[in-house]
């Protein structure tokens, strides 16, 4: 699912109307791995019958997933490890263009973890000029994972009580998708739908019932069922 962040232009006059500017990605979600390491292209449509103006902004995310999750502006060549270019650009009406997203991370030990925003813009002033409006841009926010050389997938994961603990040990994010407590083969429960759970972070669900718990793993690439029956058991998945 796209990250919405909406900005709001107002351009005041007289016989003011409403407009939305439509623009689609084609990607919600981008991974540099083994298979993707230095480049990827994110297609960007632009739906209007108006041209769109488009910035593209690169935030590099601290502590993801956490309260104290933060996101920091790369402004400089040091901090753009991870570069959009164009950094500036329009689109015709009805028409498309890609944004290529460049990544110059090399030999990480660990994830990292950046937020692109698509802002769409006003357009020149001479254009403004000739049709006063009030005009709503949305923007989207795509998440990027820059994976370690050698990722690790790994959640370990007990049931204690009425309580299920969760925990990334790996050195990457997973997404546990579909948690299910089961009584019997036919008989389950949805506990949760879809949880991201980012390295070294952990994550508890309140059960119930009673029964073994049921989920999956996705790493981005893989899904995995894992199943926990009681204190002793652990759920793993290691890294491919």
């Amino acid at each position: 699912m796209k990250s919405l962040f909406c900005c709001v232009t107002l351009i005041l006059g007289l016989n003011a109307s409403g407009l939305l500017a439509d623009m689609s990605l084609d990607r919600s979600i981008v991974y540099f791995d083994k298979k993707g390491w230095k480049r990827q292209d994110v297609q960007v449509s632009n739906l209007a019958n108006e041209t769109l103006y488009l910035q593209t902004e690169v935030y590099r995310v601290l502590n993801p997933g956490r309260p104290n999750e933060e996101k920091i502006l790369a402004t400089t060549s040091e901090e753009m490890k991870l570069m959009a270019t164009p950094h500036k650009s329009s689109i015709k009406p009805q028409g498309e263009r890609v944004v290529r997203l460049f990544n110059r991370e090399n030999n990480l030990t660990e994830e990292k973890v950046y937020r692109v925003l698509f802002r769409p813009v006003t357009g020149p002033l001479k254009e403004q000029k000739q049709k006063q409006m009030v005009k709503l841009l949305v923007a989207y926010e795509i998440l990027v994972f820059v994976r370690p050389s050698q990722p690790v997938f790994k959640v370990d994961g007990v049931i204690r009580g009425n309580k299920l603990e969760l925990s990334n040990t790996g050195n990457s994010n997973v997404m546990l998708r579909r948690g299910r407590q089961c009584a019997s083969k036919d008989e389950c429960t949805s506990i949760w739908k879809n949880k991201r759970l980012y390295t070294g972070q952990s994550w508890s669900v309140d059960l119930t019932g009673e029964g073994e718990v049921k989920f999956a793993i996705f790493d981005g690439r893989y899904e995995t069922s894992k199943t926990i029956k009681s204190v002793n058991d652990t759920a793993l998945l290691k890294g491919k």
